[in-house]
């Protein structure tokens, strides 16, 4: 074909991992494909982005390594890749002059990435990364208006899941087995519930709950919880989790006026309340609404960790159940509640 320069050349408006383009190495020409530039060979890397428009040039999907390269080596060495692929876009940041405008992006052979997801976009309408399994750290989905699909059908591990402003979505995370789930300062999050998250084994609440019209932590599967953290919160009324084996931190839920119903574990078979760094629990429910039977609850699941039957014995920390709506304890809990006190813990009832 006739020489033409690259300003002459059709836009291309999807690139695939396996996309060839000529490479100039040692002033010799080559072929090589998107996905072995972008991964540096590495299987973690291949993208593919379909869009209706721009999609804001270089800012808008950072993928980056960390590798090692060994000291006064000389001629072909092996670099070791020690990170993971960020893949963040804040549709936000105009800085490099350009607008995000993509409605679907999709990262069909990524495997791991460090943090992922799109957010303040007003066009964004599918995210789809199909191959996922695991996110270092974050998730983000937040601030898109028109964002109904979040494709994630293999993703077991993801560190903070972070929502928002996306309203009346419903979205599910089918293999997601450990996450701490967060909500941004928002509201509108009516698609949000228990349901999104079927196979959760280990898990974390963080702020933001009073920003939703109504949520249940309601996971009668999950083994391990990381921390409850949302004080303020005048729609949460439940929080059911009887499967627990392992606390791991505390929970701070103070002022839940509508919270009424709350099953942390179960007699037998919790085992263990307090991180591995030696930290007591702390657990903050006062001026909520609790039950008798809620109140309970805590004390006496608390109280059986007395190192015997596997369970772990700690000798202090503060339980404050007290004010509010809070109901007393039955002469059960107050047994569990003189136990718990004779071993160090302060602990404040109605």
């Amino acid at each position: 074909m006739a020489n033409v320069k690259i300003s002459q050349l059709p836009n291309l408006t999807t690139v695939n991992s396996d996309s060839q383009i000529p490479v100039v190495q040692g002033g010799v020409t080559y072929s090589s494909t998107v996905g072995d530039i972008v991964a540096g060979g590495n299987p973690l890397g291949s993208i593919k982005v379909i869009a209706d428009g721009s999609i804001g040039g270089p800012r808008t999907i950072y993928v980056g390594y960390n590798a090692v390269v060994p000291q006064n080596t000389n001629g072909t060495t092996t670099m070791e890749i020690v990170g993971a692929p960020q893949i963040e876009v804040d549709a936000n940041n105009t800085s490099n002059g350009s607008v995000f405008t993509a409605t679907e992006v999709s990262f069909p052979d990524l495997t791991v990435v460090g943090s992922a997801g799109i957010f303040n976009s007003t066009t964004i309408v599918t995210q789809s990364y199909p191959s996922l399994t695991t996110i270092v750290s974050s998730l983000y989905i937040y601030n898109n208006p028109n964002l109904t699909t979040v494709n994630v059908p293999n993703l077991t591990y993801c560190q903070n899941v972070s929502f928002g402003s996306s309203p009346n979505y419903t979205l599910v995370f089918p293999a997601l087995e450990y996450a701490s789930l967060n909500v941004q300062g928002t509201t509108n999050l009516t698609g949000y519930t228990s349901a999104m998250f079927p196979a959760l084994r280990t898990g974390g609440f963080g702020w933001g709950y009073n920003y939703l019209p109504s949520f249940t932590i309601n996971f009668p599967l999950l083994t391990k919880l990381l921390s409850i953290n949302g004080t303020n919160n005048v729609n949460m009324s439940t929080i059911y989790l009887p499967a627990l084996v392992d606390i791991y931190n505390y929970m701070n839920l103070g002022s839940m006026v509508s919270l009424t119903n709350v099953t942390l574990g179960t007699l037998g078979v919790t085992k263990k309340w307090g991180n591995t760094s030696g930290n007591t629990p702390n657990v903050y429910f006062q001026n909520a609404s609790l039950t008798q039977a809620s109140v309970d609850n805590i004390l006496i699941v608390m109280a059986s960790l007395d190192g015997t039957n596997g369970t772990t014995l700690n000798g202090n920390g503060q339980i404050q159940l007290n004010g509010g709506n809070n109901a007393s304890p039955s002469s059960a809990g107050l047994a569990a509640k003189s136990t718990l006190i004779g071993r160090g813990f302060s602990v404040s009832t109605n």
